[in-house]
């Protein structure tokens, strides 16, 4: 039962009529819960913030260790070396608001021809196989993102990413992979653009080589 799905206390204690072990993967503790098992997979949780939201036998599997995104076998690294590539590919995805004023902002920015080769650009992550979300984040060489989900699936693949936040929980995640600079402000990427292709290139691969 994921938590962001208007799932509530008087839910989970239905649901739990129907199923031996009721789970609730949690990103927002916002609530009481009626699960047998919480995953909550942030590296900033802590048990104390679960105190008196969950029964006494309910069993707490928190931070990364207990993190359910990996790379998927069919998600290849391209033959292409990163210092023969010229052009970017970039993802813009901000989580399932519409964003489009702010992603329309950011596409007048991306006009250099020599640089950009495509935009993959998700608004609202419209109807699309997360299968096949996952393979535009894996052909992209950089991420505009906010610090969710999607935030953790490109760092399984070490990419760089310039994120911002949207709610409490995107701001935990941003303000702990910031502070181990795994991820840039989304503020800066303007900057980050202006450089050279050379430069750019290899700003990239000095960010993978960081990634463990």
């Amino acid at each position: 039962a994921p938590s962001d799905l208007k799932i509530n206390y008087i839910n989970e204690k239905k649901l739990k009529n129907y199923c031996k072990k009721l789970i609730t993967i949690d990103d927002n503790y916002n609530r009481k819960f009626a699960s047998d098992i919480i995953i909550n997979y942030s590296p900033v949780i802590s048990k104390k913030i679960y105190k008196r939201k969950c029964l006494n036998k309910t069993r707490l599997f928190l931070g990364e260790k207990f993190n359910f995104i990996s790379k998927e076998k069919y998600l290849k690294n391209p033959n292409i070396s990163e210092s023969q590539k010229k052009k970017l590919n970039i993802l813009i995805y901000f989580g399932t608001n519409d964003r489009s004023n702010l992603i329309d902002k950011i596409k007048k920015k991306m006009v250099n021809n020599e640089i950009i080769n495509k935009v993959y650009s998700f608004n609202k992550k419209k109807i699309v196989p997360h299968r096949t979300f996952l393979k535009k984040i894996e052909q992209s060489d950089l991420l505009l993102i906010s610090s969710g989900v999607t935030l953790q699936e490109g760092l399984q693949m070490k990419k760089m990413i310039f994120a911002t936040f949207f709610s409490k929980n995107q701001k935990n995640f941003y303000k702990y992979y910031k502070k181990k600079r795994l991820i840039n402000d989304l503020g800066s990427f303007e900057n980050f653009i202006k450089f050279g292709i050379k430069k750019i290139n290899l700003t990239l691969n000095q960010n993978k080589s960081k990634i463990k």
